[in-house]
């Protein structure tokens, strides 16, 4: 059993591309749910699932990410993925921070999508013995719901491993004052239907996302040039 003394250490990794409404309020919710005392934000270079094609690159996204959470204690952002050579496992990441805080209690957040596919990560058994695994949540079709709850059942059953389900608190983005208005109008669900392709879709078109984005990222995508 974890000790409650141990410093709390949350990992949010992702492509990041941009950065948006939806990865802020699950940063901080993960932050605030799990008492995190560090959360560190960990834009990837080359991920092993995905391909990126948007032309941006991981310097612009760890600076977007950069901006992004300036403002906002406890929270860093590491450029440990996109300064490894290579393809970049979460294996390697997490044992990385491991050995710079050995004594601390590490937590991974991940989606739904990584849930049902962690088991065919790199070294993902050991993986389940190093870290608190927490995923969150927007799909709600009952198929998925179903295999969802096989695979935890499986992570838990066959290496006791802590798998817990993130709930959304959009109270949490009272320290983004751009976000007010989305805010009072979806709440909790401020997360639904929003993702980096969305963003990148509008902006390409020529279309402002000015809503679901942070101010100081929306200045650096424009003073940049990115996502036209």
């Amino acid at each position: 059993m974890q000790s409650e003394f141990k410093t709390k250490i949350g990992i949010y990794g992702g492509t990041f591309s941009p950065i948006h409404i939806g990865h802020i309020v699950s940063a901080l919710s993960f932050k605030k749910q799990f008492g995190l005392d560090r959360l560190i934000i960990m834009p990837a270079s080359v991920p092993p699932h995905k391909t990126l094609k948007d032309g941006v690159s991981a310097e612009h996204r760890y600076n977007m990410c950069l901006k992004a959470f300036e403002n906002v204690s406890g929270v860093e952002v590491s450029r440990l993925e996109i300064d490894r050579v290579g393809k970049s496992y979460t294996f390697d990441t997490v044992s990385a921070i491991r050995s710079l805080y050995p004594d601390s209690e590490l937590y991974l957040l991940c989606g739904t999508d990584m849930i049902l596919t962690f088991d065919e990560w790199y070294r993902y058994d050991e993986l389940l013995y190093m870290i608190n695994l927490v995923y969150a949540r927007r799909e709600s079709d009952e198929s998925i719901g179903e295999e969802l709850e096989k695979k935890i059942t499986k992570y838990r059953s066959e290496f006791a491993a802590s798998v817990r389900l993130l709930s959304l608190d959009a109270s949490v983005l009272s320290v983004y004052p751009e976000f007010e208005d989305m805010v009072k109008k979806l709440g909790n669900k401020v997360n639904d239907n929003i993702s980096s392709t969305l963003v990148r879709n509008l902006l390409a078109k020529g279309k402002s996302a000015n809503a679901l984005l942070p101010c100081k990222v929306v200045e650096y995508i424009n003073a940049n040039g990115l996502y036209v």
